[in-house]
């Protein structure tokens, strides 16, 4: 009988170890997938990231560029022009359109409303060539800066082309 015991004991320590090659296997093929899922999550979250340094934004598309700039650009204007109150951006075909809200009115002829809203325009192109965004522009695209009033009545506007530099 001891030696049908080892022998039991010895076939039970066999089958135990093939059923943990099964499951090693088994194992190795998952660790193995989610390492391969792992790698293409980080290879792609690095293509559409956003951030990469605490307080350094990486911006990949024009229109995420374009769209950032337009904190800045509602800064200034803010703080140089009290009848401004905010800017708000739109994507045609070809044209990006900042629109400048303003408290001024097309009725109200103040004596200097051209060379303010002039000043307006100006002063968002400077912020937006600052940043050279109008050579991220392909050579069909336009961007517009349109000033607009009480009710959204258009008080200027200037449309910019792409730089060739």
């Amino acid at each position: 009988m001891n030696t049908n015991s080892k022998r039991r004991v010895l076939q039970e320590k066999y089958k135990e170890k093939i059923a943990m090659k099964k499951y090693k296997t088994k194992y190795t093929l998952e660790v193995l997938c989610v390492i391969i899922v792992f790698v293409m999550f980080v290879y792609y979250d690095e293509k559409y990231r956003v951030t990469g340094n605490v307080g350094e934004p990486i911006i990949f598309t024009v229109e995420d560029q374009l769209m950032n700039i337009t904190f800045e650009i509602d800064e200034k204007l803010k703080a140089n022009y009290p009848s401004y109150k905010s800017i708000s951006i739109d994507y045609e075909d070809q044209t990006i359109i900042y629109y400048l809200n303003t408290s001024l009115s097309k009725i109200a002829k103040v004596n200097d409303q051209d060379i303010i809203l002039g000043e307006l325009i100006d002063d968002a192109n400077s912020v937006i060539t600052s940043k050279n965004l109008p050579h991220l522009l392909t050579e069909k695209e336009t961007y517009e800066i349109i000033v607009r009033g009480r009710g959204k009545v258009v008080l200027k506007r200037e449309v910019f082309f792409y730089n060739l530099r």
